[in-house]
């Protein structure tokens, strides 16, 4: 295997996606920190990449859709007016110069970050963390959610694929694709989390995107009937969102602020970074998420989500019906959703086992052991010789 220092380029097309580039990029320099890694992110700023150090290559676009034109089509134009067409080229011409210079690409996401890594005309691998069979159910079996397109372009190009599930890699495999059931990254952040048998603790996740305040400002009014309870929650903080933004929120609706510690009757709530959600998740009874990695990384750990459908441009009724599928038991979707309804389906997940357990079963067959990432990076060095 080739010793030579190697410059690898991570493509990736969204904040989940930038997540799980950075694990791979992660164990990647953990296998071989001789080489040089850096990341194009194609939607957002690449923050994950970013606190932890990665290189990232100078373009970088949000457009105001936040990348989920794909659930408002509407919201494609506004995406065009704002400069997503010139973000592309600018994006398509950075890769395009880094030829000759990277020596692997590899691709975090779907099929946008599959077509971007063949323009480099470089070798690439696929970590494609998007498309699960799973969101097939209730026959996730019978069918696959990759179009032919798609499976044509990764078949002729021969690329490593790392799909995120066990079920999507034998569908994928048996159509030519050259697939390696590695698992998922997403569940490096916690192993499953033990059931808990002192005061509950509900983990909030208001989501990564500019609607994550107005997400947090919905759970706080439904959360308004449950000042009974003696609860704690705790708000996941993503980097890019301000705290002020959520003190804001927490002071308009009559929360009172000690020593960052915020009460409502009998209800406390800590706000903490996004790198506190490993030990979060450790003591977590039951997670309130309008999230979408997030969510999925909480069922990864084995606790039960509660989610209604937000007012923004991620968890829409859609969003939130697909992640259903995707999750199974381990996501409880209330749509409509009422404080008394959302205070009774929180109570109930925390203290009938059988949710935990639900959600454990899920983790187990949907995400697969932590260690996916190590996984990936060992199979590819294989696939390369390095």
């Amino acid at each position: 295997m080739s010793e030579r220092p190697q410059q690898i380029l991570l493509i990736s097309n969204g904040s989940g996606e930038d997540y799980v580039g950075l694990k791979v990029a992660q164990a990647w320099q953990q296998a071989r920190p001789q080489d040089s890694l850096s990341a194009l992110a194609l939607v957002g700023e690449g923050t994950f990449y970013r606190e932890a150090g990665i290189v990232m290559r100078p373009v970088h676009f949000t457009p105001p859709s936040q990348g989920f034109a794909y659930l408002h089509p509407g919201k494609l134009w506004n995406d065009l007016r704002a400069g997503l067409a010139g973000h592309l080229y600018r994006a398509l011409r950075e890769i395009q110069q880094l030829r000759g210079q990277i020596d692997r690409v590899i691709a975090v996401g779907d099929i946008v970050s599959v077509l971007a890594a063949t323009w480099s005309q470089t070798p690439y691998a696929f970590v494609a963390c998007a498309l699960s069979d799973w969101y097939l159910e209730p026959n996730p079996r019978e069918h696959s959610c990759w179009d032919p397109l798609q499976v044509a372009l990764l078949r002729r190009s021969q690329a490593p694929v790392f799909p995120r599930d066990s079920l999507t890699a034998r569908h994928i495999a048996v159509r030519g694709v050259r697939a390696f059931d590695c698992g998922n990254p997403m569940v490096e952040v916690v192993s499953q989390a033990p059931m808990q048998a002192f005061e509950p603790v509900i983990v909030l996740l208001p989501g990564s995107h500019r609607d994550a305040v107005a997400n947090f400002q919905a759970m706080l009014t439904l959360l308004s009937e449950c000042g009974h309870h003696s609860w704690r929650l705790q708000l996941i903080q993503a980097p890019q969102l301000s705290l002020q933004a959520f003190a804001a929120a927490l002071a308009a609706q009559g929360w009172q602020e000690r020593e960052g510690l915020w009460g409502w009757h009998n209800l406390r709530l800590t706000v903490l970074p996004a790198t506190a959600l490993p030990q979060t998740l450790a003591q977590a009874s039951a997670a309130l998420g309008l999230a979408g990695t997030a969510n999925e990384q909480c069922v990864a750990a084995g606790i039960p989500v509660v989610a209604f459908v937000g007012t923004g441009m991620q968890y829409t009724a859609a969003f939130a019906e697909a992640q259903q599928r995707l999750l199974g038991a381990g996501l409880h979707l209330l749509n409509p959703v009422t404080p008394e309804l959302l205070a009774f389906q929180l109570q109930r997940v925390m203290t009938h086992p059988a949710y935990r357990q639900a959600a454990q079963r899920v983790a187990r067959e949907r995400f697969g052991p932590p260690g996916a990432a190590a996984r990936i990076v060992a199979a590819l060095r294989a696939q390369w010789r390095l």
